[in-house]
């Protein structure tokens, strides 16, 4: 008997071929990689914090010192209750829908089990550090997909399902970079607005858009 949620996506052709077809390795070995899974988890929460929270804090602390000081500094220091807000942001978002990400990743982009895991987690958690200490942008989610996506690959071109890649990827585009920027406009207009002398709200700006 196969979880609920396993059996709904193993109930596409696609999937069903992955998981039938992966290489099965030995009981024993997967068991111990289980209890080795947690620590690659925990490395991959502590990269993911170490990255994630930092796109969350930075823009909203130059937010509030715009808004405080009435100024654009080019660079702020996000202050220690800003950086616990944009942590438990995170914090709330994993607990209360992540889970339908992260089922929906672990089990229908390839085949998954706890020797597979623990490389895709280490190999994630390492990519993320090295990339943080540089104070380079990187995507947690991105990442771990990339780690997903390569095992697969070890299985045969079968072992991936890229029509879900690629719908993951449009999603990426999607939000990342249509719907984000459009919201972030309108957000950094409201900002603009209550922080340039004379002018209140967020109608402003859309008016020297339009030439008005």
């Amino acid at each position: 008997m196969c979880p609920l949620s396993l059996c709904s996506y193993l109930a596409d052709p696609i999937v069903a071929a992955i998981h039938k077809n992966a290489e099965v390795f030995d009981p024993k070995a997967e068991y111990a990689f289980s209890y080795l899974q947690v620590f690659s988890a925990i490395c991959v929460i502590f990269a993911h914090g170490a990255g994630e929270v930092g796109y969350m804090a930075g823009p909203l602390a130059t937010i509030w010192f715009t808004v405080k000081d009435g100024t654009l500094y080019s660079k702020v220091q996000a202050p220690i209750w800003i950086i616990i807000i944009s942590a438990l942001g995170l914090v709330i978002g994993l607990a209360t829908y992540g889970y339908n990400v992260t089922r929906a990743v672990g089990t229908r982009m390839a085949k998954l089990s706890p020797t597979r895991g623990f490389s895709a987690e280490l190999s994630t958690a390492l990519v993320i550090m090295v990339a943080a200490q540089y104070g380079l942008p990187t995507s947690s989610s991105q990442c771990i997909t990339g780690g997903i996506v390569g095992l697969g690959m070890i299985e045969g071109k079968t072992g991936v399902n890229w029509m879900f890649l690629l719908r993951t990827f449009a999603s990426w585009v999607a939000t990342g970079e249509l719907l984000a920027g459009v919201v972030s406009a309108n957000a950094w207009g409201c900002v603009r607005g209550v922080a340039r002398k004379g002018h209140v709200g967020c109608g402003w700006w859309v008016r020297e858009l339009g030439g008005g």
